[in-house]
């Protein structure tokens, strides 16, 4: 999934058929939240919980520094 772009200036983009080009635009933002997606499944190991720590209170937590006065 790595290297896919269009390029908007090349000879014959706005040539297209609107639909067409709209289609492209979408098929990209689709191939990249599957990327990002994929990248979170399989990455290796990292930003574990410790295997005594409650997730959900650790995101409660994140949330109430973030959020607190």
């Amino acid at each position: 999934l790595d290297g896919f772009n269009v390029d908007r200036n090349a000879p014959g983009w706005n040539d297209l058929p609107e639909g067409f080009r709209d289609l492209v635009e979408r098929s990209l933002r689709l191939q990249n939240r599957i990327a990002i997606l994929d990248r979170e499944i399989y990455r290796t190991g990292e930003a574990k919980l410790p295997d005594n720590e409650n997730g959900v209170r650790a995101q409660l937590n994140l949330l109430s520094t973030a959020f607190s006065n």
